[in-house]
Parts: C-alpha cells; structure tokens; sequence
C-alpha cells in the first residue's frame, strides 16, 4: 500500500541530482525572501494518490462556505471546505504525507535547520 512506503519514497525522490540541485536555489531564495516556490516537490505517484484522496474527500465530505472578507470591501469568498478529521479518516496518503518525517526534515533544511 503507497500511503506504507510515502518515506522511502519521499527519499528517493529528495536524493535525485535534479531534485538537490533545485534544493539550494529554493533554500537561498527562503533565506533572501522568506518564501519559497518549492515546484515539485513528492513523486509523481504521491501527487497522483493524493490527488484521487482529494477528490473523493470533497465528493464525500464537502461543506460549502460563503464568506464575506471585511479586508477586502466584503467581497464574497466562496468555497468548499474538508474538515481535518474527515481527511484523516478518509483518507490514507495524504496524512502519510503531512506527517512523513523525511518531508519535515526537508522543510527544516530548507529553514536553515530550524524545525518546521
């Protein structure tokens, strides 16, 4: 099962040439701007799989939500919403991801070794 193997292959994707090679142009541009285009940034096979989660969770479990945001004139926001534990529950891949270590410990590189 992929969300089983989203580690290894979390590591074998940041320990491309490709991949290290857009890694220190995105870290420096962090520590120059304060943010950072990360582009691609898991597997192909990840975003796939995650991809699928997310449309079944919204196809499930969506909320429609009409905002008016004061900051912008009241304008209406509108939007459908999946609430935590409902992607927790409904999903495999994408909490395997959010709490895949090799992802933290990525982010934390790009941070200049402060934990994410």
């Amino acid at each position: 099962m992929l969300s089983q193997k989203v580690d290894e292959l979390l590591e074998a994707f940041f320990a491309s040439h490709d991949f290290k090679v857009r890694l220190e142009s995105r870290k420096a541009g962090f520590q120059k701007n304060g943010v950072v285009d990360l582009g691609p940034i898991w597997p192909q096979e990840v975003a796939e799989s995650m991809h699928r989660e997310v449309e079944e969770l919204l196809q499930k479990n969506t909320r429609r939500l009409d905002l008016k945001v004061a900051a912008t004139g009241n304008s209406l926001r509108r939007y459908r919403s999946v609430g935590r534990d409902e992607v927790v529950q409904g999903s495999q891949v994408i909490p395997a991801v959010y709490s895949s270590q090799k992802l933290l410990d990525l982010l934390t590189e790009i941070n200049a070794g402060e934990k994410v």
